[in-house]
């Protein structure tokens, strides 16, 4: 490889997501530069601190609340732009580089050392080597290595806040940060205790077959020629396979994935893998606890985000319908309405648009949150003018100001309720409801047209989106 090819696979090195003959390709061309050897120190610094400064993704209700605001600026009249000077844009550049470099050279200075991952050997029993280098007993390893265990041999290692465990023989690829742990298990058998982990950070055991991600769980990964398994015995994990199938596995459960994705498990009696740490014969259901309902709203927007909404209504659809073996159900929990909201949006997201209207409307129900309720049926309001159903619109709009009077969305409404009236051809109502417009928004955005109605003035206002 040369150094522009190594350089573009660097981050997706980071993450675990190179493919395994590119990866040893990467690896064996890094030792044997140091420029690039230097780069990828830089970027696995980098990395973590800049998705750190990433702000965190808006709910579904913020994301429609931002469209909304978006469109009543764009129905503003925009004022004048004034070209600027090109030497203004021109310090304006140079100004931000300075201090994107002040900054970021600050900040790369001051976390180096903290970020740094750090590996403690507990207890060695056999032989274990970092590359060429034995490794001994309360020992201690810094940044990324390759650590190989004899086929008798075993080693305990203290890994940012988690306990593992590797029993040979085995190859595990240390890698990442003490705030992104990226692990890769290329034989053997390893079992891990992860404490809680703080929002944001990640811990990720990955195998050719596919990837684990944790936030604070005890489970057990074997990787060998015929493929992978994981077993949890306490919280839940997530497990990718190598084409990006999902699948979330808790506690009791186990999952197997090879080459081709994931596979059935076989029914053998219940029995020991790991000190502390069973398999058991079940295989893995959608879970909608409380924590495991939020997962799968979190996995779900992440689908919507990047256009796939046929894999965030498969998400939520299993999560709704399963409950199995899980503690609560979506409905008692803010998570389940979160679930139900979703399902309308990416309904709405793939143009079923009647399916997407009675899913919202089902968010009608006592105890849901008041702003969730009026996100819901203006959102159906919305498409049922796009479908033309001018009562139903009108309808649901007039709903929308019942759930909440002094909402975010009362104006929209109003003009929404007094659009649709007059599509329907019901003009003193149109005109009742322009009158009752203009009392509470004497200079809103749609002012204008309100006292077109209000004047009994013949015409045809366009629907308020």
């Amino acid at each position: 490889m040369r150094c522009f090819e190594t350089e573009a696979e660097l981050v997706a090195l980071i993450d675990g997501k190179v493919a395994r003959a590119r990866e040893l390709a990467v690896h064996a061309h890094l030792e044997t530069c140091a420029t690039c050897r230097q780069r990828a120190e830089t970027w696995s610094e980098l990395v973590p601190l800049m998705r750190r400064l990433a702000p965190s993704p808006p709910s579904p209700m913020q994301a429609r609340r931002m469209e909304i605001e978006i469109e009543r600026l764009l129905r503003t009249r925009a004022p004048a732009r004034r070209e600027a000077p090109a030497r203004a844009f021109a310090w304006a550049g140079l100004t931000a580089a300075v201090a994107i470099a002040l900054v970021f050279g600050w900040r790369v200075r001051g976390d180096r050392e903290a970020v740094r991952l750090r590996v403690d050997v507990v207890t060695v029993e056999g032989v274990a080597r970092i590359g060429a280098k034995e490794v001994g007993q309360g020992g201690r390893l810094d940044g990324p290595g390759e650590l190989s265990v004899d086929a008798r041999g075993s080693v305990s290692l203290a890994v940012a806040d988690a306990s593992l465990k590797i029993q040979g023989p085995a190859g595990l690829a240390l890698g990442g940060d003490r705030a992104h742990v990226a692990l890769r298990l290329d034989r053997g058998a390893l079992a891990a205790s992860v404490a809680h982990r703080d929002p944001g950070t990640t811990f990720v055991v990955s195998t050719r077959d596919g990837r684990v991600e944790v936030r604070g769980t005890r489970f057990f990964v074997a990787a060998d020629d015929a493929g992978t398994s994981v077993s949890v015995e306490e919280g839940r994990v997530a497990v990718f396979s190598r084409a990006g199938e999902e699948r979330s596995v808790g506690k009791g459960e186990r999952i197997a994935l090879g080459a081709k994705g994931f596979t059935p498990w076989p029914v053998p009696p219940v029995r020991t893998v790991a000190p502390g740490l069973t398999s058991v014969d079940r295989d893995v259901r959608p879970c909608t606890s409380r924590a495991a309902g939020c997962e799968v709203a979190r996995q779900a927007r992440q689908a919507m985000r990047v256009g796939n909404a046929a894999r965030a209504l498969h998400l939520i659809e299993g999560a709704l319908d399963g409950g199995d073996g899980c503690e609560g159900t979506p409905g008692s929990s803010s998570c389940g309405d979160e679930l139900r909201y979703l399902r309308a949006e990416t309904m709405r997201q793939q143009g079923r648009l009647g399916d997407a209207v009675a899913a919202y409307k089902a968010l009608d129900h006592r105890g849901a949150p008041a702003a969730m309720r009026q996100n819901a049926f203006y959102a159906a309001a919305q498409l049922e003018q796009r479908m033309g159903r001018a009562a139903a619109a009108r309808a649901d709009f007039e709903s929308a100001l019942a759930a909440a009077s002094a909402g975010a969305l009362r104006e929209e409404s109003m003009l929404g309720a007094m659009d649709s009236a007059a599509a329907e051809g019901d003009t003193p109502g149109a005109r009742s409801l322009a009158v009752r417009y203009l009392d509470a928004f004497p200079s809103g955005l749609g002012a204008a047209r309100a006292r077109a109605l209000a004047a009994g003035s013949a015409g045809s206002p366009g629907p308020a989106r």
